[in-house]
């Protein structure tokens, strides 16, 4: 779609450790929400839902051992970042796995914001898709550490086109 007004577009293949890092982000979500938590939970644990509370309870299951080791999967991809990039201004890829569910109750699951917030690369959501249930389908615009700008430039430019 965007090479067809201008962009120079091809696929990448990700090294085989960066499929650890959805584990590795949900383990470091989980472990320092049940930290940083805690407090509340010591107060008010009866107003936690029931959602909460369990996702509390598997993160204050994760030892500091566990913590580490995805701690040091995600700085192990962020060392490859540059081969990765290459000669590529930036990457692009599903904000979302498939479209937007129907209804208000849950907004899907953008992981991937996460794997680019613990990269430490900037990332913009580019809405203009539709997905077969009319719902909208996220391309993640992903730059280099520090290119914000461009990245910022490039989500505008895909997003100018998809309008």
């Amino acid at each position: 779609m965007f090479s067809k007004v201008g962009a120079k577009v091809r696929a990448i293949k990700l090294p085989s450790d960066f499929a650890r890092l959805r584990d590795a982000l949900m383990t470091i979500l989980a472990f320092e929400m049940a930290k940083v938590l805690m407090p509340e939970v010591a107060r008010h644990r009866e107003l936690l839902s029931p959602q909460l509370d369990e996702q509390l309870e598997r993160g204050r299951a994760i030892s500091f051992d566990e913590y580490s080791k995805a701690k040091s999967a995600i700085a192990a991809c962020r060392a490859k970042l540059e081969d990765l990039f290459g000669d590529t201004d930036i990457l692009m890829a599903h904000a979302a796995p498939g479209e937007a569910p129907v209804g208000n109750a849950y907004t899907g699951f953008s992981f991937l914001n996460g794997v680019c917030t613990m990269l430490g690369t900037p990332c913009v959501n580019v809405p203009g898709l539709k997905g077969p249930n009319s719902m909208p389908i996220g391309l993640l615009t992903i730059g280099r550490v520090g290119d914000d700008k461009r990245t910022l430039a490039a989500a505008n430019w895909m997003a100018l086109r998809l309008a």
